[in-house]
């Protein structure tokens, strides 16, 4: 088409769209989703909407190009990309699919609010069910021998933090130490710390819900304590974080010699002199911690120490099945984790542990086999009675029985 043909803003008119135009112009007009999702839609269009219906006409997408397209991604590795030629390995998951069609779903329907589609030709497709992948966690045993095993580990606390809490990783590492309150033993999560590409952001949590407040136990608020300490301290020594022994530069850090003495005053309160905004976990120069460093330290870890393998994001699964085991109520742990609904927390724990299991069968026993007793008046177990009372004799022996006599006669 000619350039005559172009608005005033160089672009064509919305009979000639093609899909791919459409997507370029729909992706940059998202400002307001976090950069993640973003970068995930971003992935989408290039990866695979484009390739495969990008030179089409947006009014003549039809269902059958989004299934044929579809077809192709569940059986063929996708087209290489336009930059770099990368070919992923395998063909696409059922799960990846669902994630894909939700990001052509989106960007159709803005095109139907805007009067460019009368309808959204992805709203009838029909996608297989992805099955939901078994939940790994460990149990309290392996928790506990993880902690004493990375006792001497820069990155202890912020470990324990995570089961013991179940926070995300970027919740974790956004953490600020204006955002701890070591004296009634509590956080607040405002903020979390997403990778997009080479750039780490700091914005709201995932959801809503998931600005709250945690409770901390005495044991991991005396933990955090110790590690503002050690901060403080560093920071009097005029060490800057990239002096000191850190686990990302591969060494294996050891806790501060320091002790209670020689703490001084503000030390329990490192913000009193860092200031609230120096984070609880920083990374190098103070910025903020790599979140996918998180993950891969944790891998490294385990297998040091011979643990079973499971993900970091495990971690706060095991802490929502351990809260289970302890007594929190679903409620109660859905509120502590940041769910937008108890929903979620039900759909992706109700695997629920054999610990859990075995005491809730226990007690639903308990219940039956202590229930009082009470006479049955059913008209089946007052039959016999009846009968007796009206001259039946076949009534005599079985009531007599029930009543503790012999056989009597029948009448005479």
């Amino acid at each position: 088409m000619s350039a005559d043909n172009r608005d005033a803003a160089g672009r064509r008119p919305s009979r000639d769209l093609t899909v791919g135009e459409y997507l370029v112009r729909w992706l940059h007009g998202k400002h307001a989703l976090r950069p993640s999702t973003h970068a995930a839609y971003a992935i989408h269009v290039r990866r695979y909407l484009a390739p495969h219906l990008g030179h089409l006409l947006l009014t003549d997408l039809t269902p059958e190009d989004i299934e044929q397209m579809y077809r192709a991604l569940s059986t063929d590795p996708p087209l290489p990309e336009a930059a770099g030629g990368l070919r992923p390995a395998s063909v696409l998951s059922p799960s990846s699919l669902q994630r894909i069609h939700a990001t052509l779903m989106s960007a159709l329907s803005t095109a139907v609010r805007r009067g460019l589609i009368n309808r959204n030709p992805a709203a009838t497709i029909e996608l297989p069910r992805p099955t939901r992948p078994r939940v790994r966690t460990w149990n309290s045993e392996e928790v506990a021998r993880f902690l004493r095993a990375i006792s001497g580990d820069e990155l202890c606390v912020l470990y324990r933090l995570l089961a013991v809490t179940g926070l995300r990783r970027g919740e974790a590492v956004a953490l600020r130490w204006g955002d701890v309150d070591l004296n009634s033993g509590a956080l607040g999560v405002e903020r979390s710390a997403v990778r997009t590409g080479n750039q780490i952001h700091l914005g709201p949590p995932k959801s809503v819900h998931g600005v709250r407040t945690v409770a901390l136990d005495d044991e991991t608020a005396r933990q955090l304590h110790w590690h503002a300490t050690r901060q403080h301290l560093t920071a009097v020594r005029g060490q800057r974080p990239t002096d000191a022994a850190r686990p990302d530069q591969d060494a294996t850090a050891t806790p501060d010699a320091a002790t209670p003495d020689a703490a001084t005053p503000d030390a329990a309160t490192p913000h009193a002199v860092d200031g609230a905004e120096r984070l609880v976990f920083p990374g190098q120069d103070g910025a903020v911690l790599d979140p996918a460093y998180v993950s891969r330290y944790f891998d490294r870890l385990i297998r040091r120490h011979g643990l079973p393998r499971i993900r970091l994001h495990d971690l706060r699964h095991t802490s929502a099945s351990l809260g289970l085991e302890a007594g929190e109520s679903l409620l109660e742990v859905s509120r502590r984790l940041g769910h937008s609904s108890i929903v979620i927390t039900a759909d992706v724990y109700s695997h629920v542990s054999p610990v859990v299991a075995k005491e809730a069968s226990e007690r639903l026993a308990n219940l039956l086999d202590r229930a009082p007793r009470t006479p049955d008046r059913s008209p089946a177990a007052s039959a016999p009675l009846l009968r007796r009372r009206q001259g039946d004799p076949r009534a005599a022996g079985p009531v007599l029985r029930e009543l503790g006599g012999g056989g009597a006669e029948g009448p005479r």
